[in-house]
């Protein structure tokens, strides 16, 4: 009976079979079109979401700059704490456009791995 070796990890294991895998199949190999399609629909997605709480947070700071300006207090937290709020808020009423942009965006790249398998 041979003596037992060092006990394999299962990571060890899927690596080793790695190569056969990818040889196996081929037809499922991601094409450079397709990756630059989901590249730029992940950048689309990024945008949509953090675009609006950003213009949001440029506005204000804007205006907080303005009303320092035309009053000159020059106070840090006059400027910080609106901000802060206002951007605050803005997360939570956006919070359900982002959340359903996120979920799309997931069940469209699911539906892509589950259509090439």
């Amino acid at each position: 009976m041979p003596a037992p070796g060092p006990a394999r990890s299962p990571i060890v294991v899927l690596l080793s079979a790695l190569p056969v895998l990818l040889l196996a199949a081929p037809a499922l190999a991601m094409t450079s079109a397709e990756a630059i399609e989901v590249t730029r629909d992940a950048l689309v997605v990024l945008l949509k979401i953090s675009l609006p709480p950003m213009l949001i947070g440029l506005v204000i700071g804007v205006g907080i700059s303005l009303l320092q300006a035309v009053t000159q207090i020059q106070e840090q937290a006059v400027q910080f704490v609106p901000k802060i709020v206002v951007l605050f808020i803005a997360l939570i009423v956006l919070l359900p456009f982002m959340l359903t942009t996120l979920a799309t965006f997931t069940h469209e790249i699911m539906d892509r791995i589950i259509s090439v398998s």
